[in-house]
């Protein structure tokens, strides 16, 4: 029978993950820094991970896939009930190669289409949230809630990238038109006129496990990548608040895509998925297609 990572498997490779991640963010301060042809940076860090990972992979679970930012191992069958690994090995680089220690390392076991256990590493401040189906959330194995009460000013964070153009079509522009543009009609600015101070995201899974451990009250992602997405997905549902895409629906991983991600306490979900459905209203995006706005 093949072998399934079970809690503790994540929980001592998140470890390794925080201590790993943290020796190279206070080391000698060469990042290896490299810019993709998607136009996003990778650093040693990245590639470490990876490596880290990889070799977890191929020492205890060889039948395990994983798709990662950086790279794959193993193959996605289709099977039903296949497990594999969506991971981001630094969720955030561009603030790791600031010295801002707001950056992730995200992890999700997807069985099918479902995410069944899930795990986000922020290395600096030495906390492991980690998530089961039906099992509940945790923060360093301390169980964690989304927010019951809404706090007098609520924040919710949103991720955006800046418009870019190459070879005439655009890449990884998840900004959907006036989303954060601080506009009275964008997104920010309807939260703002609704009492909600709006912050940029620079890490999505940093600020989706803020959200299920109770310190922000939503989060806001246009983009289309699973593993951005998977792991907050579980954790902040685990935490009792409420993860779907932009058009409110339940996030499946059946498609190498998603349609974005709101994550929020159940007191202001239905508020920020209001705000989201007006402007994409306003904008006439009735179908927004990640496929047209993110190079794969």
């Amino acid at each position: 029978m093949k072998r399934i990572p079970v809690m503790e498997d994540f929980y001592s490779l998140g470890t390794k993950v925080g201590e790993v991640v943290s020796g190279l963010f206070f080391g000698s301060g060469d990042m290896e820094l490299e810019i993709k042809a998607d136009a996003t940076p990778v650093t040693i860090a990245d590639k470490t991970v990876y490596k880290l990972v990889g070799d977890w992979r191929d020492a205890l679970f060889p039948d395990l896939a994983i798709v990662s930012e950086e790279g794959h191992k193993g193959e996605l069958t289709g099977d039903p009930d296949q497990y594999h690994l969506r991971l981001d090995e630094i969720d955030g680089t561009v603030t790791y190669v600031q010295g801002q220690p707001a950056f992730s390392s995200l992890f999700a076991l997807i069985r099918g289409s479902k995410v069944v256990a899930s795990m986000i590493v922020d290395p600096i401040g030495r906390r492991i949230y980690t998530a089961e189906e039906d099992k509940g959330a945790f923060c360093n194995k301390v169980r964690i809630k989304v927010q019951q009460a809404l706090p007098p000013i609520p924040t919710v964070g949103i991720v955006s990238w800046p418009y870019r153009i190459k070879d005439g079509k655009p890449i990884n522009n998840m900004l959907l038109r006036d989303m954060l543009s601080g506009k009275r009609g964008s997104v920010a600015g309807k939260l703002h006129d609704r009492g909600f101070a709006v912050q940029d995201c620079p890490s999505i899974g940093y600020f989706d496990a803020f959200v299920a451990a109770g310190k922000i009250s939503a989060t806001i992602f246009p983009g289309p990548t699973l593993h951005d997405t998977a792991a907050g997905d579980l954790l902040v549902r685990e935490a009792g608040g409420v993860a779907r895409d932009l058009y409110g629906h339940t996030l499946s991983y059946s498609k190498p895509y998603v349609f974005g991600h709101i994550c929020a306490s159940r007191v202001i979900y239905q508020v920020v998925e209001d705000v989201v459905s007006d402007v994409l209203k306003s904008q006439q995006i009735d179908s927004y297609d990640p496929l047209l706005s993110w190079k794969f």
